[in-house]
């Protein structure tokens, strides 16, 4: 599959119209959820399914400015008005979001699924991150 494909796909699941929350607010830990409880994490219930949500606030590593170097390297692009743009928005890293995937493997189709996405963003001079995990296989959409 090439990326054009992989990128239609996508595309596809891109809303058509303004979405309703996909989730109800945050629940209960479910009773009997051993693994909900160790974590912290809650259960939250989707039209698709559930997922358990673990977040936290880290107040380290403390917020630094990025160096100079790095926002080049981040930037860099063969086309120069693209590296302004992106050298613009990069120039505040309070709007950064970082985004991560597990999955159970790279070889793509049947059986490789994203078990968990992880997301994090500087918030109060710290570290916000949150978890979502897959609860069953058919929950990964």
């Amino acid at each position: 599959m090439s990326a054009l494909d992989k990128f239609s796909r996508l595309a596809a699941l891109k809303p058509a119209r303004a979405a309703t929350p996909l989730a109800e607010p945050f629940n209960e830990p479910m009773q009997g959820d051993e693994i909900a409880h160790l974590l912290g994490g809650l259960c939250q219930k989707t039209k698709f399914g559930e997922h358990l949500t673990i977040r936290n606030w880290y107040s380290t590593p403390e917020f630094a400015e990025p160096a100079p170097a790095v926002l080049d390297l981040l930037a860099r692009n063969k086309d120069e008005a693209i590296s302004r743009r992106t050298r613009a928005a990069l120039e505040n890293p309070e709007k950064w979001l970082f985004l991560d995937t597990e999955t159970t493997g790279l070889a793509g189709g049947t059986g490789t699924y994203a078990f968990l996405t992880g997301i994090a963003w500087w918030d109060s001079g710290g570290l916000q991150v949150e978890q979502f995990f897959m609860r069953d296989f058919a929950d990964e959409h």
